[in-house]
């Protein structure tokens, strides 16, 4: 794998060579500018929450080419000013950002549209699986009176354990128990089905992580209208991960 220069860029880089994304992708879905060209990614996240009627969640990334985890987020939803948006990402920038990223998912109130985390303990081989609809996995690290209103679910598997068992189940009342049950087993249906289909390149990401010793790993992903994918990962060692794959030691 060719460094990219940016830690997160490769990250994304490792999901390509692991055959959990592709750069085609990944180059359609997140909008790279330089931070001198902050105007130009301003009007393009102005465009994607105008465009198609569809009710979208904007992310503004403020890239810090050095850092492979969660990087500073702009979050944009409903009807904002180009102007805003700009002052928005200038108050945002400093000497250590060199690009600014423009990324948008689809969050409408139904179903099908939901995203998440599956973290696996390599040393305890257990499975927790973290699901919210109608969001971004980054909501699932700041749970609270923000996400109240956003159906989510969390679940565990034990070692030698083929079924999850329910940990976490918060739906607003609104939800009956058929509604709730519905939304549950189609999301676990779309996960299973993803993890299925990827299930060599799941495989070796986790080999990666016990050669060099890592206890566990997060996968991110997300669906809209039912098609899924998976975003990122991450460990506690990400730069290791990445210098394997980019020098192979």
């Amino acid at each position: 794998m060719t460094d990219s220069g940016v830690q997160k860029w490769n990250k994304y880089l490792i999901l390509c060579e692991l055959g959990l994304s592709s750069i085609l992708l990944l180059e359609k879905s997140i909008h790279r500018f330089a931070v001198t060209e902050y105007r130009a990614a301003a009007a393009q996240a102005r465009r994607l929450l105008k465009g198609g009627g569809v009710k979208r969640l904007v992310v503004i990334k403020m890239v810090n080419p050095m850092l492979p985890g969660q990087l500073h987020n702009i979050r944009l939803q409903g009807t904002v000013s180009l102007l805003a948006i700009e002052d928005r990402i200038r108050t945002a920038t400093n000497p250590h950002i060199t690009e600014i990223w423009v990324c948008a998912s689809q969050v409408s109130r139904d179903m099908s549209c939901f995203s998440g985390r599956l973290r696996i303990d390599l040393e305890l081989g257990e499975e927790y699986l973290e699901i919210i609809w109608w969001a971004s996995p980054r909501l699932l690290e700041s749970r609270g009176s923000r996400t109240r209103s956003l159906p989510y679910l969390a679940l565990q598997r034990q070692p030698g354990r083929i079924q999850f068992s329910y940990e976490s189940i918060e739906f607003p009342l609104r939800f009956s128990v058929a509604e709730k049950e519905e939304y549950c087993e189609y999301a676990l249906e779309k996960i299973g089905a993803l993890r299925v289909e990827h299930r060599t390149g799941i495989e070796r990401l986790l080999a990666e992580c016990e050669f060099l010793n890592i206890q566990s790993v997060s996968i991110e992903f997300k669906f809209e209208r039912g098609v899924g994918q998976f975003i990122d990962w991450d460990t506690a060692y990400d730069r290791v991960i990445i210098e394997r794959f980019l020098h192979g030691d």
